[in-house]
């Protein structure tokens, strides 16, 4: 039940990750909105901006840790076969690592020009 023990930092975790993605979300949407109707090429050189890719870096980065702390709580919360909980934690953390590595790459790919 070592899950049960760290619950308070992880409903802080939740909470500071949650106001953390407020403004990178609005961020987000309107600089979308900005790019709209742009090529490829264009797009892929704001991307390619050090504080634009930055800040992407840490919408991608926060919105997983985000998304992997809402589902270890669901996960906790209604799956009580400590077998089969710690194997969907195990597979959900997996996941999550899978798509922050391959989230990582392709925003290093398009801000280096990679193509």
């Amino acid at each position: 039940m070592a899950e049960r023990r760290n619950g308070s930092r992880h409903w802080l975790a939740q909470r500071l990750t949650a106001l953390a993605l407020a403004p990178l979300s609005f961020w987000f949407l309107v600089a979308m909105a900005e790019q709209a109707g742009r090529g490829h090429d264009a797009v892929a050189r704001w991307i390619g901006q050090p504080v634009t890719a930055l800040a992407l870096a840490a919408l991608l980065g926060i919105g997983l840790w985000h998304a992997l702390l809402g589902m270890e709580s669901v996960l906790i919360d209604y799956l009580h076969a400590k077998r089969a909980r710690a194997l969907c934690l195990f597979a959900l953390r997996l996941a999550a690592l899978a798509l922050a590595a391959l989230g990582a790459w392709s925003l290093a790919a398009l801000a280096i020009g990679f193509r």
